[in-house]
């Protein structure tokens, strides 16, 4: 299975959740009884104030949990955010009384992302969209490359130098 389609498991006992990476044919159980996959909630369905929300800036993207900040209250909240690129899945663990967003770097170019939100009572919320993510030309990151280049390049000259010397 690939990220757009590693099934969650959910026990209608417990409450505890499980990620299928790989199928192999094997029934989940859990506290005696077979566990469901989760169906994510999407679109209108979603207006509640789960659905994943991101704010792009440059390289940088922040995905917030709702409009209006969601509750994060031991009893209430989202356990986790979950942003998927380009065979890439990056997730973000939150606790109680954290703020429900997480920020994640991309690389520069056309991204077809799937966030995916996890919230303890209400279950499982998705989005997916196109971001642009720009490229950093003569950006900080390039510059700090080029330094190590060029340390690099004087580490190698100095070892060539004390060997032929």
């Amino acid at each position: 299975m690939n990220e757009q389609n590693a099934v969650l498991y959910k026990c209608p006992v417990c409450d505890t959740v499980v990620e299928m990476l790989e199928k192999v044919g094997l029934e989940l159980i859990c506290c005696g009884r077979a566990m469901a996959p989760l169906q994510a909630k999407t679109g209108q369905a979603a207006a509640n104030g789960h659905l994943p929300v991101l704010y792009q800036a440059g390289r940088s993207l922040t995905v917030a949990v709702g409009a209006k900040s969601h509750p994060m209250v031991e009893d209430h909240r989202i356990i986790w955010i979950e942003l998927s690129f380009g065979g890439r899945q990056l997730r973000q663990f939150l606790q109680a009384g954290q703020t429900p967003q997480a920020t994640f770097e991309l690389r520069p170019g056309r991204l077809d992302v799937t966030v995916r939100a996890y919230c303890n009572v209400h279950g499982l919320w998705q989005m997916a969209q196109t971001l642009h993510v720009p490229s950093l030309k003569g950006g900080a990151r390039e510059v700090h490359l080029d330094v190590r280049k060029i340390l690099r390049r004087r580490k190698i000259a100095a070892g060539l130098a004390r060997s032929t010397g």
